[in-house]
């Protein structure tokens, strides 16, 4: 679609590009920085950093054929800090989209809060501990939330929508169970090491923290995530969008275009204008402070200067070479298109 039909983004783009734009020329430099002692805490760290630059583009999706079967189940699924909650709200815009939150306090869709995820409504959020929610050994009642959903779901709408980050460990029994009923997809959302580190504020025990295993600075936690996320494209091909973090901060406008041509019947960049217009309905971000900002302006204010000015993560950030884990890091670095990011390493 041609920029200019979204002057409003257009500016917002142009102006995260700009402040990017002092680094374009800059030589590309190894990714782990000497590393150095912080006095206060007395650890070993080194630095990343992410631009628009050194993301690349975004790898455009196949476009939806004509005739294919409709889809009828969208999934959004990605670890914590990977952009479920501002995407949830993005797509619930879609007047093709059904979300579980009410038809007539969809408001409660646009704050960063459990309201808008399944598993909180039916109470699985409560009532089973963090490692017992990401275990894949946990018996669920798929049935049960199946039967749930669907009383919850505008039924009228061609396209029902749920999102709830610990579906990510369980895609397989999702898909088992509602493709019952209609075609199943997923978008999974993906970031890397560094942008989690900014999510964290740089916090050395809450780097690379991966709730899914209860553990925190665990080195190996990314590769696992990203080995997850690449099983779960593999398996499902071209029903499995997978979508950078970073890409919606600093390419939005070609995010909007992947996910209209990867399932046209969302209608996102037409719902995204909308919501420009109307003040009643702008698009929600990450917190109730924030509330009132698109992604784009959350991004260019929060996000951008804090990536693009470094991040110090506390060393081992990633499996080195001794690791059992480092290859399985590696190719989730290049699957995932992260190895242009300083990431870094451990020496």
């Amino acid at each position: 679609m041609p920029s200019q039909a979204m002057p409003a983004v257009v500016t917002m783009i142009g102006a995260l590009h700009g402040l990017t734009s002092e680094r374009a020329n800059v030589p590309n430099r190894r990714a782990l920085q000497p590393a150095r002692h912080q006095s206060d805490a007395a650890v070993e760290t080194c630095k990343c950093t992410i631009t628009a630059e050194k993301l690349g583009h975004l790898s455009r999706p196949k476009l939806a054929t004509a005739g294919r079967t409709p889809t009828r189940y969208l999934f959004l699924v990605g670890y914590p800090f990977t952009g479920t909650t501002a995407l949830h709200e993005l797509l619930g815009l879609s007047k093709n989209v059904s979300t579980l939150c009410p038809e007539l306090g969809r408001e409660e869709c646009h704050i960063n809060s459990p309201a808008k995820e399944g598993w909180a409504q039916i109470g699985w959020k409560y009532h089973y501990t963090i490692p017992e929610q990401w275990s894949q050994d946990t018996q669920f009642d798929w049935a049960r939330l199946d039967s749930f959903y669907h009383k919850h779901w505008n039924l009228k709408r061609p396209l029902l929508l749920e999102s709830t980050p610990t579906e990510i460990a369980h895609v397989n029994k999702l898909h088992a169970r509602f493709s019952r009923h209609g075609k199943v997809r997923f978008i999974v959302l993906a970031h890397s090491l560094c942008a989690h580190n900014a999510e964290t504020k740089g916090s050395p025990l809450k780097t690379n923290a991966c709730p899914d295993k209860a553990m925190q600075g665990d080195p190996n936690c990314w590769a696992r995530r990203a080995s997850t996320i690449m099983e779960i494209k593999k398996r499902y091909g071209d029903d499995a969008l997978v979508v950078r973090y970073e890409d919606m901060c600093l390419h939005w406008d070609s995010v909007l275009d992947a996910l209209d041509t990867w399932e046209p019947e969302l209608h996102l960049r037409k719902a995204f204008e909308s919501s420009l217009l109307d003040e009643t309905i702008r698009l929600a971000t990450t917190g109730h402070v924030h509330s009132h900002q698109t992604i784009p302006e959350y991004c260019a204010e929060h996000k951008i200067p804090r990536w693009t000015a470094g991040q110090e993560l506390p060393l081992p950030a990633k499996p080195d070479a001794s690791n059992a884990m480092h290859e399985v890091n590696e190719q989730g670095l290049k699957d995932l298109r992260y190895d242009a990011i300083d990431a870094c390493v451990s020496s």
